[in-house]
């Protein structure tokens, strides 16, 4: 037992940076709707694909997780999010490899970042609006 009043806990937190013009871009009012509904459809999608990693993941199913990563990294391209971009490229790229553990460690930071963007992006919106 007392060995465990030792043991630090540690808390992974990972800033977001987001490039603004890029968020912008996306939410010009093209005259096709409210100039917002771009970047709310762009963030439904990132959520979506992001909600598909764990289960593919899990189920072995490697081709839909490199397929799910690399539209992460083009919607979040798209929002600016580079960060994001770069590590769902690079879980894509890990998927055809044998590095289970590269591949576990990636995917956890690809979740942290893309849940932690989600919520960046949504409170600026609501700000905004």
């Amino acid at each position: 037992m007392e060995d465990q009043q030792n043991i630090l806990r540690l808390t992974l937190y990972e800033a977001v940076r987001i490039n603004p013009t890029s968020i912008a871009a996306l939410g010009r009012d093209d005259g096709a709707g409210p100039a917002d509904a771009g970047v709310a459809e762009t963030l439904e999608d990132l959520a979506l694909y992001l909600a598909q990693l764990p289960a593919a993941y899990r189920d072995s199913r490697f081709r839909d997780l490199a397929s799910a990563c690399c539209e992460i990294g083009e919607i979040a391209g798209a929002l600016g999010l580079e960060r994001l971009s770069r590590v769902a490229r690079t879980v894509a790229g890990l998927t055809a490899g044998d590095d289970s553990v590269a591949l576990a460690a990636n995917l956890a930071r690809l979740m942290r970042l893309g849940n932690e963007a989600l919520s960046v992006i949504w409170n600026l919106q609501d700000r905004i609006v």
